[in-house]
């Protein structure tokens, strides 16, 4: 569970790689994606003849695709009640049947589901089969927005200029320090992948080997600037952190999960952040 662009359809393929399915095959099916009419057909597969159109053949669906590895399942909240319901019977008996088929086919199949919805609220809402989700929330992992891991933000900049740069012939491009500035101070409402796009397009248009904040998109950049008096005292970025999760534990009277909603961060971040900078409670 996590928002937009923070890494889950990485994480459900490491999960795969690292797993005795490894050497198996991994689908990834965006729930979103497929039309309603023929969702059965993609998941499940087909016989010849089972409705216009359809192969002589025959054709096998995503899950029979994925036989011996692993299916990830991405929007899973997307799916409509109907094929909730069919979902959750295969996730019971671990078996197909093709749409116009007369059996059942036993699979060996490891189900991984994502989503960017909080599926608790749609099932409140009726928009998701509360019996469904405890069938497929054995293991939950939570993806952590990047506007709450700053200190991934110039690692992962890099890494993605250096990719570049290897594709690009082995060029030496690199980014200079106002340029990190700026971008570990932008929230990336898109996460990580707005911050590759932002990289990958100033790559693209600086011609030279140094990348500056010229070359960001001027939403990025914070044109206001701030005089501080030569006597004031600058505080780094963790010592404000430190500071804001100080007073929200305060005006909380040390309840940590009220602290964290006033704060728009996770539990398990502020437990975190309390111990890197080693906050009493």
């Amino acid at each position: 569970e996590g928002p937009s662009g923070t890494g889950k359809e990485l994480f459900a393929q490491s999960i795969h790689n690292y797993s005795n399915r490894g050497s198996g095959p991994f689908v990834a099916v965006n729930c979103a994606s497929l039309p309603k009419e023929l969702m059965e057909s993609e998941l499940f597969g087909y016989e010849k003849g089972a409705f216009t159109g359809a192969t002589k053949e025959g054709h096998p669906g995503k899950f029979e695709l994925a036989n011996g590895g692993t299916i990830f399942l991405d929007e899973i909240g997307e799916l409509p009640l109907d094929m909730q319901s069919k979902l959750l019977r295969v996730l019971d008996n671990n078996k197909i049947t093709r749409l116009g088929g007369t059996y059942e086919k036993t699979l060996n199949v490891r189900i991984v589901a994502a989503t960017n919805r909080n599926l608790l609220d749609e099932i409140r809402n009726k928009n998701f089969r509360e019996d469904l989700y405890y069938r497929l929330n054995v293991m939950s992992i939570k993806t952590i927005p990047l506007k709450e891991r700053v200190e991934d933000i110039e690692i992962l900049a890099n890494y993605f200029i250096n990719r570049l740069n290897i594709k690009n012939l082995n060029k030496f491009k690199a980014l200079n320090k106002n340029y990190v500035n700026i971008i570990k101070n932008y929230n990336w409402p898109g996460n990580v992948r707005e911050l590759r796009n932002a990289v990958e397009r100033s790559y693209y248009l600086c011609e030279e080997d140094n990348i500056g904040e010229e070359y960001l998109l001027d939403y990025l950049v914070n044109k206001k600037t701030i005089e501080i008096e030569a006597d004031r005292k600058v505080l780094t970025i963790e010592e404000l952190e430190k500071e804001s999760i100080i007073n929200a534990v305060k005006q909380n009277k040390g309840d940590l999960i009220k602290a964290a909603q006033m704060l728009n961060i996770s539990r398990a971040t502020i437990y975190r952040k309390i111990k890197k900078y080693g906050i009493s409670v």
